[in-house]
């Protein structure tokens, strides 16, 4: 299972906490935000992911600490770390929030995941790919089961009395384990032919979903593909044959699991005129049922300001400038409003509000301008130096540009337009597996 067989009490404690740590990391892969939500004697998983994150920072920002598990390769990343963690702590003092409570920690959160990466490249490095692909193929099974198919009453009933809510798979969540399934599979360096394959297939099975959940999937997907498609263009034109007939595989793969999510109800009365009717509900209730083009392609300007003719669109451009506005008013640019509370312009007093129907509704729906809004443009370009870091590290470990951005690019696009990396089950995820795709075979 595990790479090195060496045998000492640090190398087994190693791997014991190895063990503990991809086992929670399957429960949250498998059920997303339900899982993190568990209590575990009164205290929700998520927050313990948080804070065992946060010491994390704490601890690896010291340089003896960090040198202790990392080598010297990962050094700008640890300047880049130091700095993330101390950006929460100036940006604390610039704003005078001294009561560093649960508040201000939930708030700072997209500070603290970046301890993910650490622990992933330390943690999930240590077990054998081929286990790796064996628990995740069974995740991603699993998922589509669970998406498509029959979500089981025991598990929604287990997670409604155990935990604080119970919620199906994001559409963002699943497109971010295609993403990171896929990385795992050209770990393997199976033939590039079966890479394509498993791409394309894997991709059409779960692409009905997005069409229905979330513009903003359906658009990262879209960059996804086109990346990937960029990447292997040299295999398709030189077996353009073989690419049109799995090309035309993954269509019908598109169109079965289309029919599975579109609720139709299978009969063997079909006669070509209700397979007709049929493709027509699937084309209402699956491609075109959340307008993609609509939520893109109908901005304007009017009075100083960016405006959408589809209203969710419009309502995300209304918060982000607005967010602009205050911090502007307040003269708060330079070092964001802090973590004390949600942000002013989200206490929208119209109904139902910014805040949702249920009065729950925090987030500004984008990585950037939640990081922006509370640690202003300081924080903001400390993270952008951070990937920049990640990237320079992963250029530096032998792999290309393009697939840095057919990972990265996807994610941030849908983290852009919705709560993604305010969460926790998404950015453990991201981080942790970016940590171990750039750590040593």
């Amino acid at each position: 299972m595990f790479k090195t067989s060496e045998k000492s009490l640090v190398t087994n404690i190693n791997n014991v906490v190895a063990v503990l740590f991809v086992i929670n990391l399957f429960g949250v892969m498998t059920f997303m935000r339900s899982f993190v939500g568990i209590y575990i004697f009164g205290i929700q998983l998520g927050k313990i992911y948080t804070g065992l994150s946060l010491l994390s920072c704490l601890l690896l920002s010291s340089k003896k600490v960090f040198f202790f598990f990392f080598d010297e390769d990962l050094n700008n990343l640890r300047k880049s770390l130091r700095l993330v963690t101390l950006s929460f702590f100036v940006v604390l003092f610039i704003n005078r929030n001294f009561t560093f409570d649960l508040s201000s920690l939930r708030n700072s959160s997209f500070v603290w995941s970046v301890g993910y990466f650490f622990i992933g490249y330390y943690l999930i490095n240590r077990f054998k790919k081929q286990y790796l692909l064996i628990v995740f193929s069974f995740v991603l099974f699993v998922s589509y089961f669970i998406t498509f198919v029959n979500y089981p009453n025991f598990i929604m009933d287990f997670f409604i009395s155990f935990g604080d809510k119970f919620q199906f798979i994001k559409a963002a969540d699943t497109l971010l384990l295609l993403i990171v399934f896929n990385f795992l599979i050209k770990k393997m360096n199976l033939d590039i032919k079966f890479e394509f394959v498993i791409f394309l297939f894997t991709l059409s099975l779960f692409y009905p979903y997005f069409f229905v959940q979330s513009r903003g999937s359906v658009l990262g997907a879209l960059v996804y593909l086109l990346f990937n498609l960029y990447s292997y263009r040299t295999f398709i034109i030189n077996n353009y044959f073989k690419s049109l007939i799995v090309i035309v595989f993954s269509a019908l793969i598109f169109y079965g699991s289309s029919f599975l999510i579109s609720g139709i109800t299978y009969s063997d009365e079909y006669n070509p005129e209700s397979i007709q009717e049929v493709n027509e509900i699937l084309i209402d209730e699956v491609v075109t049922k959340k307008d993609v083009p609509k939520g893109f392609l109908t901005f304007y300007f009017a009075d100083g300001r960016i405006h959408s003719y589809d209203n969710t669109t419009n309502w995300r451009l209304d918060i982000w400038q607005d967010l602009v506005e205050d911090l502007r008013e307040k003269n708060k640019i330079l070092f964001g409003l802090g973590y004390e509370g949600i942000f002013e312009i989200m206490l929208d007093p119209t109904a139902p509000g910014r805040l949702g129907r249920d009065g729950l509704n925090e987030n500004v729906h984008n990585y950037f301008m939640n990081i922006f809004g509370r640690g202003g443009i300081f924080q903001l370009s400390i993270f952008l130096y951070l990937y920049l870091n990640i990237f320079r590290f992963w250029k530096q470990k032998g792999y290309t540009t393009n697939s840095f951005f057919t990972l990265i690019l996807p994610l941030l696009i849908v983290s852009s337009l919705d709560v993604t990396m305010e969460g926790v089950q998404f950015p453990l995820i991201f981080f942790s597996f970016l940590g171990y795709y750039v750590s040593e075979d």
